[in-house]
């Protein structure tokens, strides 16, 4: 909690003040001056009686002015030619392991984002600092809902579904079954630190490995463990829609799926029942405005309705190979 996380602070200020009546009283001559002109200029000055009511004085005294640059942006797609997509696909191709809609929405999104890849950094000493590439971080559920394991696919835009489906599977089962080194390296000093000195610690280690890109061995920490696109799942617990926040160590977006479901969308004129995924998007705003992102959800949607379309594209690196020039003038 912020109670907790700000607790260092709170003793810090605990200190001074019984450092300051044992020792040296100098600093409550200064501040309770200070603080008697300060009541004054507020409660007195600039104080509106008929409109500091009792009940606004305590809303003003128990938030403050809204910073959240965090924008929710929940899109429904008719994803029924995916659906017929994936069991095709698993029917002939049976070696290795099947293709979910997580692994064909993760190259979906590496498609769509990479042509956008210039929008698409990290916020660094207030400056914008742009990636070299995109990846997707997927989060797998571990042990019901106590541990969230990161697995990385880096450059998906340029992977198979095979190999998208096979890299999942192995890091995820590696993952669940506890042989995930590098994440248990990254938590185990969770066992035995408290809280009040854990959250001081997750944001200078996120500040330095996300926002500047920088490793940090001890604690098993690497520079590019946190990909700027986070896919999480909440219909394989059978919820159709959910709002991802967007924690400290968090990306630029983050795609939170739901269950598909069957709905009644109007097509050509006449209601038919069609199979429906709401993605919800948790953007920072920090990072641009609407138009950045319209222009990768347009490609996503055309990727994730028709799939061959997707496979059909072809990149050299970051560069889309394409004639569709709505799609190249954005890259």
């Amino acid at each position: 909690s912020a109670i907790k996380m700000n607790a260092l602070i709170v003793l810090g200020i605990i200190s001074f003040l019984i450092y300051s009546i044992l020792v040296d009283g100098t600093f409550f001559k200064i501040y309770i001056p200070l603080v008697g002109i300060y009541w004054v200029v507020t409660e007195v000055i600039f104080k509106k009686k008929d409109a500091m009511w009792k009940r606004r004085k305590i809303t003003i005294s128990s938030w403050n002015a809204p910073s959240d640059p965090t924008c929710y942006l929940p899109v429904e797609y008719d994803v029924t030619k995916m659906v017929e997509f994936i069991e095709k696909y698993n029917q002939n191709n049976k070696d290795g392991h099947k293709l979910t809609p997580t692994y064909l929405i993760t190259k979906a999104l590496g498609v769509s984002i990479t042509p956008s890849i210039h929008n698409i950094g990290r916020i660094a000493f207030g400056s914008f600092r742009g990636m070299s590439q995109v990846d997707v971080s997927i989060l797998a559920d571990v042990k019901g809902g106590k541990d969230l394991v990161p697995v990385n696919i880096k450059t998906p835009h340029l992977k198979s579904f095979h190999d998208i489906a096979e890299e999942v599977h192995q890091k995820a089962a590696r993952a669940k079954e506890g042989k995930d080194k590098e994440h248990q390296k990254n938590v185990q000093s969770f066992d035995f630190l408290p809280s009040f000195i854990t959250g001081p610690l997750v944001a200078i280690v996120t500040y330095v490995t996300l926002n500047l890109g920088w490793s940090v061995p001890i604690l098993g920490f690497k520079g590019d463990m946190f990909p700027p696109v986070v896919l999480t799942n909440v219909g394989s617990l059978g919820l159709p829609v959910g709002y991802a926040p967007m924690p400290p160590m968090s990306s630029e977006i983050i795609a939170c799926m739901g269950k598909i479901v069957e709905k009644p969308l109007v097509i050509d004129g006449e209601i038919k029942i069609r199979k429906v995924l709401t993605i919800v998007y948790s953007y920072d705003h920090r990072y641009g405005d609407a138009s950045i992102t319209v222009n990768i959800l347009r490609l996503f949607e055309k990727c994730i309705t028709n799939p061959e379309y997707m496979e059909s594209l072809k990149f050299d690196g970051n560069t889309l190979l394409d004639s569709n020039e709505e799609i190249k003038k954005n890259q």
